[in-house]
């Protein structure tokens, strides 16, 4: 059903839309009773439910309010409460539906997986490449235009110029985008898992995946002018490291090797031209739009450079506490939270990898070295344990599995993919015989 155009002046149908459904998913007293109560174990579960196609957000704020006032025992409530949701709301992760990607081929093993010189590196590549299948997603709705009846936030797509030629940025899977989404909980798309999920696809060979990956976001910036923390719209409030510039880089250099970058054959310079526009816009949202600044000294000189002074650092690193068997933790503090000791992120490695390379040091490269053969033995560990990819790692025990936080422990995993197969395929050179796991 097409939304009506009886907005106010100045409110499109679709923010129009957004707004009402605000009061249920993000603010409000059902939104208020259903968490503090904790109907459900997983505070992600209500705001991902659907509002049934029987009931309008109207209806069920009004019903809702009647209940309330006649509010018993809380046991009762609760009870009564539970009842009231089911009633109204579908389960979860309705919005999108499983599809395949549209490069993806059954019979066939990616170029650079099947360069990878080790057998048991290689099967294990190819499993994770068969998981995009697992995590590939389309909306099930196939209009924006639709009133949404949930917290879905389905991208407008970017129209050509009018009596222009076809956008280099339109969608090339039946009108949709496919998206690629982490797993677990994480029904939907989000900003910066997206860099590393663009890294694996392009590992898997998957480019027209990796394109549909990016113009989604790139769709997001067009409308709101920045990319949402993710694809729901109680995500609107706030993002995640900037990082569209880059994946906007990955899907459009076409040949890697020396004199590439210069050279514009080896460049989709249609999407960059068109991609562009769009990625100044993001940089003034973060440069301008409600920023907080602080001056910071931060001495600079020519010394930065000197290698002497990078193996300083990677010294610092190598004592901080940081470095474990497992790979790196994001802090030496042990505090129950998943941000905190002894939680070693999937991303956060691979920068750090990409880091200590680009410093370009002998300490530099061996410290790399050496985090690259840990994150890959830890993974494949893990891998052969339980046959799943996580999102986070125990840094104290090579192959233990992450924890802490709000929620269990999630699998799937889109940037725990991506990193390992661009390890796999990028680094063979210093892996070694990772492969011996004892």
């Amino acid at each position: 059903m097409p939304v009506e155009d009886d907005a106010p002046e100045g409110v499109t149908p679709r923010q129009r839309n957004i707004q009402q459904l605000q009061r249920v998913y993000c603010r409000g007293e059902l939104l208020h009773e259903v968490q503090m109560l904790e109907l459900f174990p997983d505070s992600k579960h209500f705001v991902d439910m659907p509002i049934k196609n029987s009931s309008s957000v109207d209806e069920v704020l009004t019903q809702f309010q009647e209940q309330k006032n006649t509010y018993g025992s809380e046991k009762d409530w609760k009870e009564r409460l539970i009842a009231f949701v089911n009633q109204h709301f579908d389960p979860p992760g309705a919005e999108l539906v499983p599809t395949t990607p549209p490069d993806f081929q059954d019979d066939e093993i990616p170029l650079q997986i099947a360069q990878i010189a080790n057998a048991t590196l290689r099967d294990w590549a190819m499993e994770l490449h068969k998981l995009w299948k697992i995590l590939a997603r389309v909306p099930a709705s196939t209009s924006a235009d639709q009133i949404s009846r949930s917290s879905f936030l389905h991208s407008l797509p970017i129209a050509a110029a009018p009596n222009g030629p076809h956008s280099p940025l339109s969608r090339q899977f039946h009108g949709e985008n496919v998206l690629v989404v982490p797993g677990g909980r994480f029904r939907e798309s989000y900003y910066w898992d997206s860099y590393w999920i663009v890294q694996g696809l392009l590992a898997s060979g998957l480019r027209q995946t990796a394109r549909g990956v990016v113009t989604h976001l790139l769709e997001f910036v067009a409308e709101f002018g920045f990319v949402p923390n993710g694809g729901r719209i109680y995500y609107l409030t706030r993002s995640q490291p900037p990082m569209l510039s880059d994946m906007v880089r990955l899907i459009t250099k076409l040949e890697e090797g020396n004199g590439a970058e210069e050279n514009t054959a080896a460049w989709d310079l249609e999407y960059l031209r068109a991609a562009v526009p769009l990625l100044e816009r993001e940089y003034s949202f973060w440069m301008h739009r409600g920023a907080h600044g602080h001056a910071v000294e931060i001495p600079v000189s020519g010394s930065n450079g000197n290698p002497t002074r990078v193996d300083k650092i990677v010294a610092s690193l190598e004592k901080s506490g940081l470095v474990q068997e497992g790979g790196v933790q994001t802090t030496t503090t042990v505090t129950g939270q998943q941000w905190d000791a002894p939680n070693a992120w999937p991303p956060l490695q691979d920068i750090i990898i990409e880091g200590l390379l680009t410093a370009g040091t002998p300490k530099s490269r061996l410290l790399a070295k050496r985090l690259i053969q840990t994150w890959v033995k830890a993974g494949l560990m893990a891998w052969q344990e339980t046959g799943l990819m996580f999102e986070k790692y125990n840094a104290q025990q090579l192959g233990g599995v992450g924890n802490g936080g709000e929620y269990t422990p999630q699998f799937g995993f889109g940037w725990s993919n991506g990193v390992i197969l661009t390890l796999l395929t990028k680094y063979q050179a210093q892996l070694g015989d990772t492969a011996v796991v004892s």
